[in-house]
């Protein structure tokens, strides 16, 4: 019976070494590994820093392990989402402006219209405002391209 029990336990160890190898395989192949898999965007308003962590006229900043990225233009600051309409997977920043997703290459303008397919659409904008010193990001709340908070 000794020897049934140490046959389980080798069965037991080598099946946990799959899973783990299929775990570390999994994330290794994600192509989006470093904007974090798990982010997401938020499911109602967040704080996203205040006003002067954005400063005028640099790159989009993304929001803690959010797909939300602030931009802080001469019109406002504006909150963009970070997924692709096309199938959910995050975008960066690329050089120069704009946005790439990593999953399948549609490209997006800095404000955030599709420039490369195959999304057929442009990145959502959402409600932002800004009380008590915070910069508020509401992703229940989308709002035309364009719609800058002027405060």
């Amino acid at each position: 019976m000794a020897e049934r029990d140490d046959h389980d336990s080798q069965r037991d160890d080598r099946r946990q070494f799959l899973k783990t190898a299929a775990v570390a395989a999994g994330a290794a192949l994600c192509p989006w590994a470093a904007a974090g898999c798990g982010a997401k965007i938020p499911p109602g308003l967040f704080a996203a820093g205040t006003p002067g962590e954005f400063p005028l006229f640099t790159r989009p900043y993304r929001v803690q392990t959010t797909h939300v990225y602030v931009i802080h233009w001469e019109e406002g600051y504006a909150a963009i989402s970070g997924e692709c309409p096309h199938n959910g997977c995050p975008v960066e920043p690329v050089e120069g402006g704009g946005f790439a997703c990593g999953c399948h290459g549609s490209t997006f303008a800095a404000d955030g219209t599709v420039t490369n397919g195959p999304a057929d659409r442009d990145l959502t904008w959402f409600e932002v405002l800004i009380a008590d010193g915070e910069l508020l990001i509401d992703p229940t709340v989308t709002v035309p391209k364009g719609t800058f908070y002027t405060g």
